[in-house]
């Protein structure tokens, strides 16, 4: 069984979703894989996982194995069941009680000319009982359906690119190579483990030291099976999945690859097996047009691999996977209930906050910002409020709050009824007390209103208004036309002159001057009371 590489499209979006440590993802402790997400080849295929489901320590391996072939079902099994042991049986009784290794010799020619045909490369387990067809991985595993079957203690040795059997493990160590048809078995007797260190020595591979210091067979199994872990008869299953997803990829069919790696992982969460769990997800999401709410899903389902606070999904990808969604269905479609109904959906669905925080703010944005745009303010302010909770300090979100707020919201004529929507919109957003036009309209608010009070003689009014106003213009150069200056400044001279104070009525004058000092009117005013 030979890996091949992965596709250059593959490696291209593992790249732009930026996989972090492989180690971890083998460690994360989250389901990554939920059963409703799965899609199943056939009523058979679903009725085992169901099993599984129920209870992950009855699996019935056969069944397992067979599942993801496309016609399987429970008459397959059962025959499948009963030509097992049928050669089962005949083996007992063909059993010798002269050698171990002449009883795998048996074994091995008698299920190897009663099952085998041909070798394929891409090969399912099912087909070794339509066709003959085999491979390392579907013939490893016939062999240990049998040998369990006769009470023979065996491994099953996982390589990268390869799969075999070891019986006897503990004692005679007899390799069972499936893909060779005359020599497959091989006894690592005490003279092959002796040969195997010494050619290590030579290579100077293992020190004269450490090859006197301990037992020759711990040291061998040090370096022999270094690279080799044991698997069970079921992670065996799971590597089919993992074979048949990787079959997939190489004919970019991406949503069943991603189905055969979901399973594969329910059934022997790997580390390779995750890897290609994420891989086929992020090639799915980058792939993905966002026209259905539950396309949103491969978002959440790359977010599972951010558990127990691990990072392992760069999360700053997926936040711009949902402004790529955020293109597709509010841009480039304009269908805001689309839009609404994913972001629902996300909401319910995410488990990582931060990620959700992210998504949230993009959503709340892009939904007000694409409203103005088309002069719809229905529901509006809470979107406002919500992206300015989030990024206060954000000036994209700040520009849209004064806009919405100077286009749509401040609507009065009355100067009074401004200043305190004025003042009710600083104290929710106070970054608007440092904007210029909010700054502008106060300072003519204040002026209109000091004039009227002053041509009603009420000085003191007139005064607090005048003075508002003028702290107002200290702060900061005010860009209000000159015409309410001079109309606020003459109408409060005119009052105190009328109230026989021409020093008040000099004084504010000259007040006046100070902001507008070139202004006829003021000046000619100023001459006549002196």
């Amino acid at each position: 069984m030979k890996i091949r590489f992965l596709p250059s499209f593959l490696s291209l979006s593992i790249s732009f979703f930026a996989l972090s440590s492989l180690a971890a993802l083998a460690q994360a402790q989250d389901s990554l894989v939920r059963f409703n997400e799965l899609t199943f080849l056939s009523d058979f295929e679903k009725s085992v996982f169901l099993k599984l489901k129920k209870d992950p320590t009855q699996a019935d391996v056969l069944s397992l194995l067979l599942a993801s072939y496309p016609t399987a079902s429970a008459d397959m099994q059962a025959s499948a069941e009963s030509k097992i042991a049928l050669t089962v049986n005949e083996l007992k009784a063909k059993a010798t009680n002269k050698s171990n290794a002449k009883n795998i010799k048996l074994i091995y020619s008698r299920v190897h000319d009663t099952y085998f045909r041909k070798y394929e490369l891409e090969n399912n387990f099912g087909e070794v009982f339509g066709n003959g067809n085999y491979n390392c991985l579907s013939a490893s595993a016939l062999y240990g359906l049998v040998l369990s079957r006769l009470g023979i203690p065996f491994s099953v040795k996982e390589r990268p690119d390869h799969v075999y059997l070891v019986a006897f493990p503990a004692t005679d160590k007899i390799l069972i190579e499936s893909t060779n048809p005359t020599g497959g078995y091989l006894q690592l007797n005490d003279a092959f483990m002796t040969a195997y260190l010494q050619n290590l020595m030579k290579a100077k591979m293992i020190s004269k030291a450490e090859y006197d210091s301990g037992s020759k067979s711990d040291l061998f199994n040090k370096y022999y099976f270094s690279q080799e872990e044991d698997i069970s008869l079921k992670k065996l299953a799971a590597l089919q999945y993992y074979n048949l997803g990787i079959y997939d990829l190489g004919k970019e069919k991406h949503s069943e690859a991603f189905q055969h790696f979901a399973k594969a992982r329910l059934l022997y969460p790997s580390t390779r097996i995750n890897y290609l769990l994420q891989a086929s997800l992020a090639e799915l999401a980058s792939r993905c047009e966002y026209d259905k709410v539950t396309d949103a899903r491969y978002i959440v389902m790359l977010s599972r691999f951010n558990a127990s606070g691990k990072e392992l999904m760069d999360r700053k990808a997926l936040s711009n996977e949902f402004i790529r969604l955020t293109n597709q269905q509010l841009i480039n479609r304009g269908n805001q209930t689309l839009y609404d109904q994913t972001f629902s959906y996300l909401k319910h669905e995410l488990e990582d906050t931060a990620l959700l925080k992210d998504i949230e703010f993009v959503y709340n944005y892009e939904s007000a910002r694409i409203a103005l745009n088309g002069g719809k303010t229905a529901g509006i302010t809470g979107k406002l409020d919500r992206a300015y909770q989030m990024e206060p300090d954000n000036a994209d979100v700040q520009a849209m709050i004064t806009g919405y707020f100077f286009r749509y919201q401040l609507k009065s004529s009355n100067p009074q009824e401004i200043l305190n929507t004025l003042d009710k919109q600083v104290k929710k957003y106070p970054f608007m007390a440092r904007n210029e036009n909010v700054s502008r309209i106060s300072g003519s608010c204040y002026l209109d209103l000091a004039g009227q009070a002053f041509s009603k003689n009420n000085l003191s009014k007139g005064e607090e208004h005048l003075t508002a106003f003028e702290k107002i213009a200290a702060r900061e150069e005010l860009n209000v036309e000159e015409h309410y200056i001079v109309r606020a400044y003459i109408e409060a001279s005119s009052a105190w002159f009328r109230a026989g104070n021409y020093t008040k009525s000099k004084a504010a004058l000259n007040r006046g001057l100070k902001l507008v000092p070139d202004n006829f009117m003021l000046r000619e005013r100023l001459s006549q009371i002196r």
